[in-house]
């Protein structure tokens, strides 16, 4: 936790100094006590900090006022607090709770800033003997936040049950916590696996806060970290309506788990918008990514054109065989022929017999018998696939013989 020491000088001067220091009684403080700490105040002001703290050394050394000798402690830190000293601005406000001159709210606001001040140092344990203390005594007088402070010192240790339970005693202490609570309560329940307990912490949040991306997101993680992947397919499309899914990496999380559970239709349709709109890229690893979208969507002509663009795309021909596999599939055998018209020699050795025999079985399929025994004969030298071409060379010449 940050501590911010404009914060606290405001708190301090606006607190005990300004409105004329209105708010002390004359029987308390003197009036010429209001005067001096007016005039210091004014020193402050101006950055003269010598004189203020000249001053003020002065009043402490003459007052046998305990509450006017709380109050220059407290502009005591305060200065030190405008000079970044903060030691010393840290044993002047432990200075005056010792005192222990003023009401319960003033008091505890001092405790709780003290406490904050020492964590801002890295002082846990000086933190620690603020807080426990102060919260095992008095419970129902401690503030909420004081509870978050103790909670973010024990996160800070990986204390995290003991952080939930504190956080939690926070949150029901007020009727609307800050929507900070909860995103620290959820993290809490993250970094202790309590993922159930996460996701519902940060629904709460996404009720109070519906437009920020990032929530959705999360959530989606963590239903897919509880294998709940309906719900988290559910999750991104909110977030892919509301235009929240803006990166390529947080499209193609939507678009795998259609893939995963047996969505490919919406997957194919999905990923083709988001090539469209430029947030996901028109590579290598996306067309074949959209290529088997295409066929385990039972599209197998869609299948193939995306399979020849990705061979476009990565220039190798293995692709242009993998579209004429699936144009045979389904009897689209003129257009396989039209597209194994590249060199095979160019796959990949222990593809080129099956290629060879495919061209020569599409061949043969619209009638080309002639150029389906090339093939055949070129396939025969494959040893691989020597005895299915001696077979078709067969059958071919069979044809012929019977025409």
């Amino acid at each position: 936790m940050i501590y911010r020491k404009k914060f606290l000088f405001v708190f301090i001067i606006l607190g005990f100094l300004a409105q004329d220091l209105s708010g002390l009684s004359a029987n308390i403080l003197s009036e010429r006590t209001y005067r001096k700490l007016e005039k210091i105040q004014k020193s402050i002001e101006r950055r003269n900090f010598e004189d203020a703290e000249k001053k003020l050394l002065a009043l402490v050394k003459k007052t046998k006022n305990d509450y006017a000798k709380a109050i220059a402690f407290q502009t005591f830190a305060a200065l030190y607090l405008e000079q970044d000293k903060l030691s010393a601005a840290a044993s002047y406000w432990q200075q005056c709770l010792d005192l222990n001159v003023f009401d319960v709210a003033l008091a505890n606001s001092i405790r709780y800033n003290l406490a904050l001040l020492y964590l801002s140092m890295n002082q846990t344990e000086k933190t620690l003997g603020i807080l426990l203390p102060w919260i095992n005594s008095s419970p129902k007088t401690v503030p909420a936040k004081a509870y978050m402070l103790l909670a973010s010192v024990y996160a800070q240790t990986d204390s995290y049950i003991d952080a939930i339970r504190l956080a939690c005693v926070a949150l029901q202490k007020v009727k609307k916590a800050p929507v900070s609570w909860y995103y620290f309560l959820s993290g809490l329940y993250v970094r202790s696996e309590q993922w159930q307990n996460a996701i519902d912490t940060l629904l709460l949040i996404i009720e109070r806060e519906p437009n920020k991306a990032n929530n959705y997101l999360q959530l989606a993680g963590l239903y897919q970290r509880i294998e709940d992947f309906q719900n988290a397919i559910s999750v991104l499309e909110i977030a892919d309506k509301k235009e929240f899914l803006t990166t390529e990496q947080e499209a193609l999380r939507l678009i795998r788990l259609y893939l995963a559970e047996g969505m490919p239709y919406k997957a194919t349709k999905k990923l083709q918008t988001y090539m469209q709109k430029g947030i996901v890229e028109q590579n290598e690893a996306n067309q074949r990514l959209l290529a088997v979208a295409w066929r385990n969507s039972a599209e197998i002509d869609k299948s193939a054109s995306a399979y020849i663009r990705l061979a476009e795309i990565s220039q190798s021909q293995v692709h242009l065989y993998t579209a004429a596999q699936l144009l045979e599939s389904v009897d689209n055998c003129k257009r396989a022929v039209e597209i194994l018209q590249f060199d095979i020699n160019t796959l990949p050795l222990s593809k080129q017999g099956d290629a060879l025999l495919l061209a020569g079985r599409c061949n043969v399929k619209i009638g080309q018998n002639t150029e389906a025994m090339r093939y055949f004969e070129l396939a025969q030298k494959y040893k691989s696939v020597q005895e299915s071409a001696v077979e078709w060379i067969k059958f071919v010449a069979a044809l012929k013989k019977n025409y």
